[in-house]
């Protein structure tokens, strides 16, 4: 048995091995047929879906920062992505520590590391 808090609110869920194990196969098998149909489309990570849908909707906002007055585009992000991969690999060092607010640029920051996860 899970209790789920909400608030001042608890609630008391009843979920039994067999039925999370089950939900658990069910979205797995739903998952991999997910990933065979974009394997089909030449889709066979994170990054490449990052990188097609930079390709396809580049101009389009992804990212509204509080605070600015224009939005972030798919470009924009990707470009500061690659601009953090460059300083990256250039600084030659086999670990690095980024300390950043919650901001588009930590969101780059993501998107370099999944895209450097997979690529390597």
């Amino acid at each position: 048995m899970s209790q789920l808090v909400l608030g001042e609110l608890s609630v008391m869920i009843k979920i039994s091995e067999h039925t999370l194990v089950e939900q658990y196969n069910k979205y797995a098998s739903y998952e991999s047929k997910r990933w065979q149909d974009l394997a089909a489309q030449n889709v066979n990570s994170w990054a490449d879906v990052w990188e097609q849908s930079v390709a396809h909707l580049s101009h389009r906002p992804i990212v509204h920062e509080v605070g600015f007055i224009s939005p972030w585009s798919y470009q924009e992000l990707d470009r500061a992505a690659d601009k953090i991969a460059e300083w990256a690999i250039s600084s030659n060092q086999k670990y690095i520590g980024v300390h950043q607010n919650n901001s588009a640029v930590f969101l780059a920051k993501q998107v370099h590391k999944i895209n450097y996860l997979f690529l390597t």
